[in-house]
C-alpha cells in the first residue's frame, strides 16, 4: 500500500503550503500569523513522476510531446482515474513522455 500525497493550496496567500489533520478536519497554518485556516484546496499525488523525476499531483499541468507537436493538459481525477486530456495516466513508461510545466492554480 502506499502512502497517501497531499498537498494544499491556499487561496488567501496564493501559494502551495502544508495541511494537517485533526479531530475537527484538514487545515492549513500560517507561520506568519498564527491562524488555522480552512479556505484551501487539497490536490492528492498520483504516485507517478515525469521524465525529471518531479511528482505528478492533480492539478499540475503536464506535456507531452506526440510526433511533432506538443501538447499541455491539467491532471484531473474521473471515474477512478488520473487522466491527462482525455488519456489515462497509469504507468511510469507514459509518465516518461511527460513533464510537469505548472500547475492550474499559479498558471
Amino acid at each position: 500500500m502506499r502512502d497517501i500525497k497531499l498537498r494544499a493550496w491556499d487561496e488567501d496567500l496564493k501559494a502551495f503550503v502544508p495541511a494537517f489533520l485533526d479531530e475537527s478536519g484538514w487545515y492549513t497554518y500560517h507561520r506568519d500569523t498564527g491562524v488555522k485556516s480552512n479556505g484551501f484546496i487539497l490536490t492528492q499525488s498520483t504516485g507517478l513522476k515525469d521524465k525529471n523525476g518531479k511528482e505528478i499531483f492533480e492539478g499540475d499541468i503536464v506535456s507531452a510531446e506526440i510526433g511533432s507537436n506538443k501538447y499541455y493538459h491539467p491532471v484531473k481525477y474521473k471515474n477512478g482515474h488520473y487522466i491527462a486530456g482525455t488519456n489515462l495516466i497509469y504507468s511510469t513508461v507514459r509518465c516518461f513522455k511527460m513533464e510537469v510545466v505548472g500547475n492550474i492554480f499559479e498558471s
